[in-house]
């Protein structure tokens, strides 16, 4: 037997379903809705997924943890930049790929030169040991080409409602 329920609180669904299947977890009900597959929005702009997986990437790589003392917000670039002469060189991979997805999408060359220039400084100065790494705290390229990268998607957008439907998330 099932049970169609329209409701916007998973708790609700879930305790109908188990209810209906008493042999079965709560735990299965809930990986079966986060696992759904959706039908996409026809209003979300094209770019809007691979947009929201730089972002994440950018996330990680400039902003993944906060210094409990402090209170400021550290990610990998920052930890891979400690590590004398490899660590900046390994933390531009991501810089790369952000800036190719940029490229795959259709931002313009003075966007793209941009973007270049935002890795190439953080490279160059976070190569300097000490104050690079402190740099790299504050510089957060990898969010600065994702959010340059948004500003052009937002640009080319044909209208408002896509246009807003870029960041699924508000801004934190």
């Amino acid at each position: 037997m099932t049970v169609a329920l329209k409701t916007n609180r998973m708790s609700d669904v879930t305790s109908v379903l188990i209810s209906e299947h008493p042999g079965t977890s709560t735990r299965h009900w809930c990986s079966l809705f986060m696992n759904a597959q959706h039908t996409p929005d026809q209003t979300a702009h094209p770019h809007q997924v691979d947009l929201a997986r730089l972002r994440k990437l950018a996330t990680r790589m400039d902003n993944a943890y906060r210094l409990p003392i402090v209170g400021v917000r550290i990610g990998w670039d920052a930890i891979l930049g400690l590590v004398p002469g490899i660590g900046d060189a390994l933390a531009l991979a991501p810089s790369v790929y952000i800036i190719s997805e940029a490229r795959r999408m259709g931002t313009p060359g003075p966007t793209l030169f941009r973007m270049g220039a935002n890795a190439a400084v953080d490279l160059v100065i976070g190569a300097v040991p000490l104050v690079g790494d402190l740099f790299d705290i504050g510089w957060r390229s990898k969010t600065r080409n994702v959010d340059l990268l948004e500003a052009h998607l937002q640009r080319q957008a044909p209208d408002t409602k896509k246009a807003a439907s870029l960041r699924p998330f508000p801004k934190a």
